[in-house]
């Protein structure tokens, strides 16, 4: 019996310098790591720009709202590729273009990107 009991507490102890448990458990860190989001604004004529289309490539889309602002929440830890749908009458300003590159990092946490249109046809008619 008492050998059954060493090496019951030699299992054990192994099981837990590992982060494990004898049942193959695996611990999770508090909080679920590498969770974040991407925020940011489509800007034009001074402004936020509404009901623009922004693309999570491979992964989703959303609208500005109407200060421009959109957001996706609770994604990996990954990189991912924005691109906002120009709308017609604007375009991106001399060197740059409607995409950005994002990495959430393996921390988690928040990731801010704005994109900048500038009219490209005059007002109202």
């Amino acid at each position: 019996m008492r050998k059954h009991s060493i090496v019951l507490a030699a299992v054990m102890a192994l099981a837990a310098c590992d982060g494990g448990s004898i049942f193959g458990a695996t611990r999770v860190p508090a909080g679920g790591a590498g969770r974040g989001s991407i925020t940011g604004q489509v800007q034009a004529d001074g402004g936020g720009l509404g009901g623009v289309t922004v693309l999570l490539a491979n992964t989703d889309s959303t609208r500005t709202d109407a200060s421009g602002a959109f957001a996706f929440r609770d994604l990996a830890s990954a990189t991912y590729t924005l691109t906002v749908r120009v709308p017609l009458g604007y375009a991106p300003p001399a060197g740059e273009t409607n995409q950005r590159t994002v990495t959430i990092p393996t921390a988690g946490g928040s990731q801010q990107t704005n994109f900048v249109l500038q009219r490209t046809t005059g007002g109202a008619f």
